[in-house]
Protein backbone atom coordinates (compact mmCIF):
# COMPACT_ATOMS: atom_id res chain seq x y z
CA UNK A 1 0.00 0.00 0.00
CA UNK A 2 2.82 2.41 0.86
CA UNK A 3 4.31 1.86 -2.95
CA UNK A 4 1.24 2.08 -4.54
CA UNK A 5 0.38 5.34 -2.68
CA UNK A 6 4.17 7.36 -3.60
CA UNK A 7 3.14 6.06 -7.60
CA UNK A 8 0.74 9.48 -8.52
CA UNK A 9 3.46 11.43 -7.02
CA UNK A 10 6.40 10.05 -9.15
CA UNK A 11 4.14 10.49 -11.96
CA UNK A 12 3.75 13.98 -11.53
CA UNK A 13 7.73 14.13 -11.16
CA UNK A 14 8.04 12.21 -14.27
CA UNK A 15 5.67 14.08 -16.33
CA UNK A 16 7.62 17.67 -15.23
CA UNK A 17 11.00 16.70 -15.44
CA UNK A 18 13.65 18.53 -17.58
CA UNK A 19 13.18 18.22 -21.35
CA UNK A 20 15.37 19.19 -23.79
CA UNK A 21 14.45 19.25 -27.60
CA UNK A 22 14.41 15.94 -29.05
CA UNK A 23 12.43 14.56 -31.90
CA UNK A 24 9.90 11.87 -31.36
CA UNK A 25 8.63 9.15 -34.32
CA UNK A 26 5.70 6.80 -33.50
CA UNK A 27 5.50 3.77 -35.71
CA UNK A 28 2.70 1.30 -34.85
CA UNK A 29 3.85 -2.62 -35.74
CA UNK A 30 0.40 -3.93 -35.87
CA UNK A 31 -3.20 -2.58 -35.40
CA UNK A 32 -4.08 -2.76 -32.11
CA UNK A 33 -4.27 0.94 -30.40
CA UNK A 34 -1.67 -0.76 -27.54
CA UNK A 35 0.76 -1.84 -30.69
CA UNK A 36 3.37 0.94 -30.91
CA UNK A 37 6.81 2.51 -30.44
CA UNK A 38 8.25 5.65 -30.28
CA UNK A 39 11.37 6.75 -31.56
CA UNK A 40 13.42 9.35 -29.58
CA UNK A 41 16.50 10.87 -31.47
CA UNK A 42 18.75 13.86 -30.50
CA UNK A 43 17.77 17.17 -32.01
CA UNK A 44 20.16 17.63 -34.47
CA UNK A 45 19.20 13.36 -35.46
CA UNK A 46 23.40 12.93 -34.37
CA UNK A 47 23.15 9.85 -32.79
CA UNK A 48 27.08 9.20 -31.71
CA UNK A 49 26.23 6.11 -29.31
CA UNK A 50 27.27 2.41 -30.91
CA UNK A 51 24.15 1.44 -28.94
CA UNK A 52 20.34 1.65 -29.51
CA UNK A 53 18.46 1.45 -26.14
CA UNK A 54 15.13 -0.67 -26.15
CA UNK A 55 12.87 0.60 -22.29
CA UNK A 56 10.19 -1.72 -21.94
CA UNK A 57 7.99 0.74 -19.61
CA UNK A 58 6.41 -0.31 -16.53
CA UNK A 59 2.61 0.30 -14.70
CA UNK A 60 2.00 -3.33 -13.40
CA UNK A 61 1.65 -5.22 -16.75
CA UNK A 62 -1.99 -2.84 -16.55
CA UNK A 63 -1.30 0.14 -16.75
CA UNK A 64 1.82 2.93 -18.05
CA UNK A 65 2.56 4.46 -21.89
CA UNK A 66 6.27 5.02 -23.40
CA UNK A 67 5.09 8.92 -22.68
CA UNK A 68 5.10 8.33 -19.06
CA UNK A 69 8.27 7.84 -18.98
CA UNK A 70 9.97 10.01 -21.84
CA UNK A 71 12.38 10.86 -19.29
CA UNK A 72 13.77 8.03 -19.20
CA UNK A 73 14.60 8.21 -22.77
CA UNK A 74 15.35 12.02 -22.52
CA UNK A 75 18.54 11.02 -20.01
CA UNK A 76 20.18 8.85 -22.84
CA UNK A 77 19.13 11.13 -25.84
CA UNK A 78 21.08 13.76 -23.82
CA UNK A 79 24.37 11.40 -23.98
CA UNK A 80 23.73 10.91 -28.02
CA UNK A 81 21.53 7.62 -27.93
CA UNK A 82 18.72 6.86 -29.74
CA UNK A 83 16.12 5.26 -27.92
CA UNK A 84 13.05 3.41 -28.91
CA UNK A 85 9.85 2.10 -26.13
CA UNK A 86 7.77 0.23 -27.13
CA UNK A 87 4.10 0.33 -25.96
CA UNK A 88 2.65 -3.49 -25.31
CA UNK A 89 -0.98 -4.85 -24.70
CA UNK A 90 -1.36 -5.52 -21.15
CA UNK A 91 -4.06 -6.83 -18.09
CA UNK A 92 -6.68 -7.63 -18.06
CA UNK A 93 -7.37 -8.82 -21.38
CA UNK A 94 -3.69 -10.22 -22.44
CA UNK A 95 -1.54 -12.17 -20.82
CA UNK A 96 2.50 -12.72 -21.04
CA UNK A 97 2.67 -14.61 -23.98
CA UNK A 98 0.45 -11.68 -26.24
CA UNK A 99 3.20 -9.18 -24.46
CA UNK A 100 5.71 -11.33 -25.63
CA UNK A 101 4.89 -11.05 -28.97
CA UNK A 102 4.33 -7.45 -28.92
CA UNK A 103 7.85 -6.67 -27.78
CA UNK A 104 9.02 -9.34 -30.38
CA UNK A 105 6.96 -7.40 -33.34
CA UNK A 106 8.37 -3.76 -32.16
CA UNK A 107 12.06 -5.33 -31.89
CA UNK A 108 11.67 -6.69 -35.69
CA UNK A 109 10.19 -3.41 -36.92
CA UNK A 110 13.08 -1.31 -34.80
CA UNK A 111 15.48 -3.34 -36.47
CA UNK A 112 14.20 -2.17 -39.52
CA UNK A 113 13.50 1.32 -38.99
CA UNK A 114 16.93 1.86 -37.52
CA UNK A 115 18.51 0.23 -40.91
CA UNK A 116 16.32 3.09 -42.98
CA UNK A 117 17.60 5.85 -40.92
CA UNK A 118 21.61 4.43 -41.67
CA UNK A 119 21.47 3.19 -38.09
CA UNK A 120 21.84 -0.64 -38.87
CA UNK A 121 25.06 -1.18 -36.98
CA UNK A 122 24.24 -0.35 -33.84
CA UNK A 123 23.94 -2.96 -31.19
CA UNK A 124 21.11 -3.21 -28.68
CA UNK A 125 20.71 -2.60 -25.44
CA UNK A 126 17.30 -3.82 -23.86
CA UNK A 127 16.15 -3.07 -20.54
CA UNK A 128 13.29 -2.11 -18.67
CA UNK A 129 11.90 -1.12 -15.53
CA UNK A 130 9.12 -3.19 -13.11
CA UNK A 131 6.90 -5.00 -14.69
CA UNK A 132 8.95 -3.39 -18.20
CA UNK A 133 12.10 -5.29 -17.13
CA UNK A 134 10.19 -8.73 -17.17
CA UNK A 135 8.92 -8.17 -20.20
CA UNK A 136 12.36 -7.35 -21.88
CA UNK A 137 14.27 -10.21 -19.89
CA UNK A 138 11.29 -12.48 -21.22
CA UNK A 139 12.29 -11.12 -24.53
CA UNK A 140 15.86 -10.72 -25.10
CA UNK A 141 16.95 -14.29 -23.01
CA UNK A 142 14.49 -16.09 -25.07
CA UNK A 143 16.89 -17.59 -28.11
CA UNK A 144 13.30 -18.06 -30.30
CA UNK A 145 13.03 -14.17 -30.44
CA UNK A 146 16.25 -13.77 -32.15
CA UNK A 147 15.08 -16.12 -34.64
CA UNK A 148 11.71 -15.02 -35.18
CA UNK A 149 12.89 -11.57 -36.12
CA UNK A 150 15.75 -12.47 -38.54
CA UNK A 151 18.64 -10.97 -36.41
CA UNK A 152 21.59 -12.46 -34.53
CA UNK A 153 21.91 -12.77 -31.31
CA UNK A 154 25.12 -11.28 -31.60
CA UNK A 155 23.62 -8.02 -31.63
CA UNK A 156 22.65 -8.00 -27.73
CA UNK A 157 25.00 -5.99 -26.04
CA UNK A 158 23.64 -5.48 -22.58
CA UNK A 159 20.52 -5.78 -20.53
CA UNK A 160 19.50 -3.34 -17.83
CA UNK A 161 16.84 -4.52 -15.03
CA UNK A 162 15.28 -2.06 -12.85
CA UNK A 163 13.42 -3.55 -9.88
CA UNK A 164 11.97 -6.64 -12.70
CA UNK A 165 10.52 -9.60 -11.53
CA UNK A 166 12.97 -11.40 -13.26
CA UNK A 167 11.96 -15.01 -11.23
CA UNK A 168 7.96 -15.16 -10.85
CA UNK A 169 8.39 -17.93 -8.32
CA UNK A 170 9.87 -15.29 -6.18
CA UNK A 171 6.60 -12.96 -6.46
CA UNK A 172 3.20 -13.27 -4.26
CA UNK A 173 1.10 -15.01 -5.34
CA UNK A 174 -1.67 -12.19 -6.92
CA UNK A 175 -4.27 -12.05 -9.54
CA UNK A 176 -2.09 -9.37 -11.51
CA UNK A 177 0.20 -12.55 -10.98
CA UNK A 178 -2.35 -15.30 -11.67
CA UNK A 179 -3.83 -13.40 -14.72
CA UNK A 180 -0.67 -12.72 -16.30
CA UNK A 181 1.14 -15.99 -16.09
CA UNK A 182 -1.89 -18.59 -14.68
CA UNK A 183 -1.24 -20.81 -12.02
CA UNK A 184 1.94 -21.44 -10.57
CA UNK A 185 3.76 -24.55 -12.02
CA UNK A 186 1.91 -24.33 -15.30
CA UNK A 187 3.03 -24.21 -18.44
CA UNK A 188 1.68 -20.99 -19.04
CA UNK A 189 3.70 -19.58 -15.97
CA UNK A 190 6.71 -21.59 -17.02
CA UNK A 191 6.74 -19.87 -20.21
CA UNK A 192 6.36 -16.16 -18.59
CA UNK A 193 8.98 -17.09 -16.09
CA UNK A 194 12.21 -14.99 -17.27
CA UNK A 195 14.33 -17.40 -15.68
CA UNK A 196 13.20 -20.34 -17.76
CA UNK A 197 15.07 -18.74 -20.85
CA UNK A 198 18.22 -18.24 -18.75
CA UNK A 199 21.21 -19.92 -19.63
CA UNK A 200 23.94 -20.12 -16.34
CA UNK A 201 27.20 -18.78 -18.06
CA UNK A 202 25.42 -16.39 -20.33
CA UNK A 203 28.28 -13.70 -20.95
CA UNK A 204 25.68 -10.96 -22.35
CA UNK A 205 26.54 -7.98 -19.68
CA UNK A 206 23.93 -7.54 -17.47
CA UNK A 207 23.16 -4.21 -14.99
CA UNK A 208 20.42 -5.11 -12.37
CA UNK A 209 18.80 -2.49 -10.07
CA UNK A 210 16.94 -2.83 -7.01
CA UNK A 211 16.25 -1.91 -3.30
CA UNK A 212 15.69 -4.18 -0.62
CA UNK A 213 12.89 -3.48 1.02
CA UNK A 214 10.45 -3.16 -2.39
CA UNK A 215 6.66 -3.87 -1.35
CA UNK A 216 5.88 -4.85 -5.14
CA UNK A 217 8.47 -6.83 -6.89
CA UNK A 218 10.45 -8.97 -4.46
CA UNK A 219 14.36 -8.52 -4.41
CA UNK A 220 14.62 -12.52 -4.20
CA UNK A 221 13.57 -12.34 -7.44
CA UNK A 222 17.11 -10.57 -8.41
CA UNK A 223 18.74 -12.55 -6.21
CA UNK A 224 17.67 -16.02 -7.61
CA UNK A 225 18.49 -14.50 -11.37
CA UNK A 226 21.69 -13.72 -10.26
CA UNK A 227 22.37 -17.03 -8.62
CA UNK A 228 21.41 -19.12 -11.43
CA UNK A 229 23.40 -17.08 -14.10
CA UNK A 230 26.40 -16.30 -12.31
CA UNK A 231 28.48 -12.69 -11.54
CA UNK A 232 30.63 -13.04 -15.01
CA UNK A 233 29.78 -9.56 -16.71
CA UNK A 234 27.38 -8.72 -14.33
CA UNK A 235 26.71 -5.29 -12.19
CA UNK A 236 24.35 -5.60 -9.51
CA UNK A 237 23.65 -2.50 -7.57
CA UNK A 238 21.59 -2.59 -4.52
CA UNK A 239 19.72 0.11 -2.58
CA UNK A 240 19.91 -0.44 0.75
CA UNK A 241 16.17 0.06 2.32
CA UNK A 242 15.13 1.09 -1.18
CA UNK A 243 12.13 0.95 -2.01
CA UNK A 244 10.28 0.07 -5.68
CA UNK A 245 10.67 3.51 -6.69
CA UNK A 246 14.00 3.90 -5.22
CA UNK A 247 14.96 2.16 -8.42
CA UNK A 248 13.45 4.28 -11.15
CA UNK A 249 14.31 7.67 -9.18
CA UNK A 250 17.69 8.11 -10.17
CA UNK A 251 16.31 9.83 -13.70
CA UNK A 252 15.03 12.89 -11.16
CA UNK A 253 18.60 12.98 -9.72
CA UNK A 254 22.58 13.74 -11.24
CA UNK A 255 23.58 11.64 -8.43
CA UNK A 256 25.70 8.21 -7.97
CA UNK A 257 23.46 6.01 -9.34
CA UNK A 258 22.85 7.63 -12.38
CA UNK A 259 26.09 7.85 -13.19
CA UNK A 260 26.49 4.43 -12.48
CA UNK A 261 24.35 3.61 -14.82
CA UNK A 262 25.46 5.97 -17.61
CA UNK A 263 29.13 4.69 -17.30
CA UNK A 264 27.87 1.15 -17.61
CA UNK A 265 26.41 1.81 -20.94
CA UNK A 266 29.17 3.90 -22.11
CA UNK A 267 31.68 1.06 -21.15
CA UNK A 268 29.61 -1.63 -23.57
CA UNK A 269 30.91 -3.08 -26.69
Amino acid sequence: MHELLRVPGYNFKAQFARRNEMIMEKHSFANHRKQYFYLFLPKDQKVTRDQVIIYYHGGGWTFGTPMMFRCNAQIFVDQGYAVIMPSYRRLPFYQAPDMQADAQAALKMSVEILEKKGLGDKKLIISGLSAGGHLAALTALNQSTWSAIGVSRNRLAGLMFFAAPLDLNKMAVTPVIWRLAGRRGSKLFKASNPLTYLEKGDPTPVFILHGTKDGLVNYKSSISFIEKRGDQNLKFYTIENGTHLDSGNWIFEDGKIRRMVLEWVEHLR
